[in-house]
This record gives structure tokens, C-alpha cells and sequence, in this order.
């Protein structure tokens, strides 16, 4: 057990110190990104579905959309490379106070037969550095991870 305890302390001092490096920067605290849906079903015989972004801020955001085969394998996430699915746009920048959505498409050939898992990953890009601007000091990029399910019923 004291593994464990050893487990929750390092666990809130990461995430005290996340909340302080945020804190140092007022841009830092700027983006804001929602989801909508926040996790995709999609029922046979429909093969895509969306996922609408919409970036709250006043700055452009840019990102990256990968997915993956998801499963667990002794009690451990697997994220697996994927060409059954694929999501489009795999890159692109909202503006500020903008919407976007993404495709989601199962283009495997074969049938589905049982429940099949994978995971949005939606990652930002690092915005070009202006040498002429001022120092930002720490820059968090943020990823997310979605959940995406390919079914014969609900």
C-alpha cells in the first residue's frame, strides 16, 4: 500500500505544478478548445460520423488528428496504428472563436461483427515562434484523447 500512497502524492504535486506553470502565463490560460460529441458511436450500417471542435479563444489554434485501434490488454490501454479508420482532416487550424469538423470513417471492407474501439488522439501543434515577440516563457500544448465505437446495435 505504500506504493500506492507513494503513487497519489506524486500525482498532486504533478498536477500542483501544472496548475502553477499554467498560472505564469496569461496566454497559457487563453486556449480554449470544447468537443462535440465527446465520444462517437457509430451504428451499422452507417460507416462515419463527425466530431465538431470549436475553439473558444481569440487565437488561431492548430492541430493534429490520429486515431487508433483501442483495447486492453492485461489491465493495460493499447493503442494501436490503424487503416481500418481514418479521420479527416488529419491536420488543420481553427480561428478564434471558430468551429470545425472532423470525419470519422471505417473504411475496412469487412463486416462488422462485434464492437470495435479506437481513440481520437487531437494534439496541438506549437504555433510558429515570432523572434520579434516577447518571451513566453513555459508553453503547454494540450492532447486529448477521444473515444470512438463502431457497432452493430446500440
Amino acid at each position: 500500500m505504500a506504493g500506492a500512497s507513494a503513487k497519489i502524492r506524486a500525482a498532486v504535486v504533478f498536477g500542483m505544478t501544472a496548475v502553477a506553470l499554467l498560472s505564469l502565463g496569461g496566454g497559457a490560460l487563453a486556449f480554449s478548445l470544447s468537443f462535440s460529441p465527446i465520444n462517437l458511436f457509430v451504428i451499422a450500417p452507417a460507416k462515419a460520423g463527425a466530431v465538431s471542435l470549436s475553439n473558444q479563444s481569440k487565437d488561431p489554434v492548430r492541430l493534429q488528428v490520429r486515431i487508433f485501434r483501442w483495447s486492453e490488454v492485461n489491465g493495460e490501454e493499447v493503442l494501436e496504428p490503424t487503416r481500418e479508420v481514418i479521420a479527416n482532416p488529419p491536420s488543420m487550424t481553427i480561428p478564434g472563436e471558430q468551429a470545425y469538423t472532423i470525419r470519422v470513417a471505417r473504411i475496412s471492407a469487412a463486416p462488422i461483427t462485434t464492437e470495435q474501439s479506437y481513440r481520437i488522439l487531437i494534439d496541438e501543434l506549437p504555433s510558429p515562434i515570432n523572434p520579434a515577440g516577447p518571451a513566453m516563457g513555459v508553453r503547454m500544448l494540450f492532447r486529448t484523447s477521444l473515444p470512438v465505437f463502431f457497432s452493430t446495435k446500440t
